[in-house]
Protein backbone atom coordinates (compact mmCIF):
# COMPACT_ATOMS: atom_id res chain seq x y z
CA UNK A 1 0.00 0.00 0.00
CA UNK A 2 1.43 3.28 -1.08
CA UNK A 3 1.57 5.87 1.73
CA UNK A 4 -1.15 8.26 0.06
CA UNK A 5 -3.60 5.73 0.33
CA UNK A 6 -3.39 5.40 4.09
CA UNK A 7 -6.51 6.46 5.90
CA UNK A 8 -10.03 5.69 6.57
CA UNK A 9 -12.69 4.81 3.94
CA UNK A 10 -15.70 6.90 3.64
CA UNK A 11 -17.71 3.28 4.75
CA UNK A 12 -15.56 3.41 7.83
CA UNK A 13 -16.21 7.17 8.61
CA UNK A 14 -20.10 6.38 8.10
CA UNK A 15 -20.21 3.79 10.50
CA UNK A 16 -18.44 6.00 13.09
CA UNK A 17 -21.01 8.84 12.27
CA UNK A 18 -23.99 6.43 13.05
CA UNK A 19 -22.81 4.54 16.09
CA UNK A 20 -22.30 8.50 17.52
CA UNK A 21 -25.86 9.14 16.50
CA UNK A 22 -27.05 6.27 18.24
CA UNK A 23 -25.34 7.07 21.55
CA UNK A 24 -26.51 10.24 21.61
CA UNK A 25 -29.86 9.56 20.83
CA UNK A 26 -30.32 6.69 23.78
CA UNK A 27 -28.02 9.60 26.34
CA UNK A 28 -29.88 12.79 25.46
CA UNK A 29 -32.97 11.91 26.70
CA UNK A 30 -31.54 10.66 30.01
CA UNK A 31 -29.07 13.95 30.80
CA UNK A 32 -32.20 16.10 30.21
CA UNK A 33 -33.59 14.16 33.06
CA UNK A 34 -31.05 14.45 35.07
CA UNK A 35 -31.10 18.76 34.69
CA UNK A 36 -34.79 18.65 35.44
CA UNK A 37 -33.91 16.96 38.72
CA UNK A 38 -31.36 19.65 39.25
CA UNK A 39 -33.52 22.62 38.22
CA UNK A 40 -36.69 20.88 40.96
CA UNK A 41 -33.84 20.61 43.69
CA UNK A 42 -33.83 24.73 43.21
CA UNK A 43 -37.13 24.95 43.40
CA UNK A 44 -36.95 22.99 46.48
CA UNK A 45 -34.89 24.87 48.13
CA UNK A 46 -36.16 28.21 47.41
CA UNK A 47 -39.94 26.59 48.82
CA UNK A 48 -38.49 25.82 51.89
CA UNK A 49 -36.72 28.79 52.52
CA UNK A 50 -39.67 30.61 52.11
CA UNK A 51 -41.41 27.75 53.79
CA UNK A 52 -39.27 28.51 57.15
CA UNK A 53 -39.76 32.11 57.47
CA UNK A 54 -43.85 31.63 56.68
CA UNK A 55 -43.92 29.41 59.83
CA UNK A 56 -41.03 31.40 61.93
CA UNK A 57 -43.54 34.52 61.29
CA UNK A 58 -47.15 32.63 62.24
CA UNK A 59 -45.20 31.17 65.32
CA UNK A 60 -43.31 34.59 65.95
CA UNK A 61 -46.42 36.76 65.73
CA UNK A 62 -49.19 34.87 67.21
CA UNK A 63 -52.56 34.85 65.61
CA UNK A 64 -50.68 36.22 62.30
CA UNK A 65 -51.72 33.96 59.13
CA UNK A 66 -49.33 33.16 56.33
CA UNK A 67 -48.70 36.26 54.17
CA UNK A 68 -48.97 36.54 50.00
CA UNK A 69 -46.91 39.56 50.34
CA UNK A 70 -43.06 38.99 49.41
CA UNK A 71 -41.74 42.74 50.78
CA UNK A 72 -42.49 40.20 54.11
CA UNK A 73 -40.54 37.31 53.39
CA UNK A 74 -36.94 38.15 53.40
CA UNK A 75 -35.85 35.36 51.40
CA UNK A 76 -38.18 36.61 48.87
CA UNK A 77 -36.69 38.72 46.36
CA UNK A 78 -39.58 40.94 45.62
CA UNK A 79 -42.07 42.99 46.64
CA UNK A 80 -45.03 41.38 45.31
CA UNK A 81 -46.37 37.60 45.52
CA UNK A 82 -44.60 36.59 42.42
CA UNK A 83 -40.67 35.94 41.37
CA UNK A 84 -39.04 34.57 38.61
CA UNK A 85 -35.50 32.71 39.08
CA UNK A 86 -33.79 31.38 36.08
CA UNK A 87 -36.09 28.17 35.92
CA UNK A 88 -39.38 28.83 37.93
CA UNK A 89 -41.89 31.59 38.64
CA UNK A 90 -42.56 31.42 42.55
CA UNK A 91 -45.79 32.24 43.21
CA UNK A 92 -46.95 33.03 47.06
CA UNK A 93 -50.85 31.86 47.33
CA UNK A 94 -52.55 31.38 50.77
CA UNK A 95 -50.90 28.60 52.67
CA UNK A 96 -48.60 27.28 50.04
CA UNK A 97 -46.13 28.12 47.59
CA UNK A 98 -46.03 27.06 44.01
CA UNK A 99 -43.09 26.63 41.48
CA UNK A 100 -43.96 27.05 37.96
CA UNK A 101 -41.17 26.02 34.93
CA UNK A 102 -39.95 29.50 33.01
CA UNK A 103 -39.27 27.28 29.89
CA UNK A 104 -42.95 26.55 28.35
CA UNK A 105 -41.74 23.47 26.89
CA UNK A 106 -41.99 21.74 30.56
CA UNK A 107 -45.74 21.35 31.59
CA UNK A 108 -45.48 20.71 35.56
CA UNK A 109 -45.94 22.85 38.55
CA UNK A 110 -44.03 22.10 42.13
CA UNK A 111 -46.25 23.17 45.02
CA UNK A 112 -45.50 23.41 48.23
CA UNK A 113 -48.00 23.03 51.54
CA UNK A 114 -46.42 25.68 54.43
CA UNK A 115 -48.02 23.71 57.01
CA UNK A 116 -46.30 20.05 56.35
CA UNK A 117 -43.57 21.02 54.26
CA UNK A 118 -45.50 18.06 51.74
CA UNK A 119 -44.94 18.79 48.00
CA UNK A 120 -46.78 18.02 45.56
CA UNK A 121 -46.48 17.98 41.86
CA UNK A 122 -49.49 18.74 38.79
CA UNK A 123 -48.82 18.57 34.99
CA UNK A 124 -46.60 16.14 33.60
CA UNK A 125 -44.52 15.18 36.73
CA UNK A 126 -43.84 11.82 35.00
CA UNK A 127 -41.17 14.00 33.22
CA UNK A 128 -39.08 13.99 36.36
CA UNK A 129 -37.03 11.62 38.22
CA UNK A 130 -38.43 11.96 42.07
CA UNK A 131 -41.76 10.88 42.89
CA UNK A 132 -43.86 13.32 44.08
CA UNK A 133 -47.58 13.37 45.18
CA UNK A 134 -50.11 14.80 43.01
CA UNK A 135 -51.35 18.16 43.75
CA UNK A 136 -55.49 17.59 44.11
Amino acid sequence: MKSWQKGFTLTELLVVVVVIGILAAVVLPKFNKVTDTYKTAEAEHMMEMVRSEQEARVELERGASYTTDGAEIRTFPSDTSTFSSRHFTYTLENGYISAEPVNQSISYTLRMDYASGAICCSGQCSELNKDYDSCS
